[in-house]
């Protein structure tokens, strides 16, 4: 009999240790969570947030800290024992697919504690092993802004899979543009068929933008002002503009309109979201 593999001393590629934060976007927004962020990225959305993940260059992977999954298992049953639910991150983790597998099974079976695992993607990579794998899966559809794009065949595939369809939810970030309301609106048409959660979301600050000002905020006399000019969305002239924009022509009753809450809670600052 073949001996059941036990993933411990699987290495993966993070950005940074995990962190427990609020989860500001998608059906399970404001929830506590621990985020597991893989490092590297090749989608490129021109507004990402977490443009450290991404390589140097194309083909290149600009890795951050190595760990294995027995010590990132031991790690998170120390530091955090009593947030259940992780977030797996990035960059994109469909393109670390094994290795993510391979930590959330082995934490499944030796953490101390149950926990709930998450996956967060674009759908850059359909890997049948780690979706299955994860309790939930929101899928982040990319509107044009992001110059960004996210595979038709891949919501198709998780739709169509009895499996997978129940574990999943969309969410959309939108800039205030034609291009981006008009497919916003468009898409939430076409998503409604599978009866799941849509959140959207207006678009805020960049991680590119929250470091071209971070000197704003680098005595206490400016960071008010620092924390001001990034808790607002970055192109719509309020909240209030853009849920007005959206609410009386979405005729879908699992749509929500949100803000995005680590944005408000940690303006401009690229820890912690």
């Amino acid at each position: 009999m073949q001996k059941k593999r036990d993933y411990g001393t699987n290495e993966l590629y993070l950005f940074e240790w995990p962190y427990v934060t609020v989860n500001g976007e998608g059906q399970h927004i404001g929830k506590p969570s621990i985020f597991v962020r893989f490092q590297g990225c090749t989608v490129g959305c021109v507004w990402c947030d977490a443009m450290g993940t991404w390589p140097t260059k194309r083909g290149d992977m600009r890795y951050g800290i190595c760990v294995n999954n027995k010590e990132l298992t031991d790690y998170l049953d120390e530091k955090f024992p009593l947030t259940p639910r992780i977030w797996i991150t990035g960059g994109e983790p469909t393109e670390h697919a094994y290795e993510a597998y391979s930590f959330v099974k082995y934490c499944k079976k030796n953490s101390e504690h149950n926990r709930i695992f998450h996956l967060i993607t674009s759908g850059k990579k359909f890997d049948i092993k780690l979706l299955w794998e994860v309790d939930y899966i929101t899928i982040d559809i990319k509107p044009p802004s992001s110059k960004a794009k996210t595979p038709e065949e891949f919501i198709s595939w998780c739709m169509e899979d009895t499996g997978l369809r129940n574990k999943v939810d969309f969410k959309m970030v939108v800039d205030r543009t034609a291009e981006d309301i008009t497919f916003a609106k468009y898409t939430i048409n076409q998503l409604k068929q599978y009866g799941r959660d849509i959140t959207i979301q207006p678009l805020y600050w960049s991680e590119a933008e929250a470091k071209k000002q971070e000197d704003i905020g680098q005595t206490v006399q400016n960071l008010f002002m620092f924390e001001k000019q990034f808790a607002e969305p970055a192109t719509w002239k309020s909240y209030a503009e853009f849920a007005e924009e959206f609410m009386d022509v979405i005729n879908y009753e699992n749509v929500r309109i949100l803000p995005q809450l680590h944005k408000i809670y940690w303006p401009g600052r690229l820890s912690g979201i």
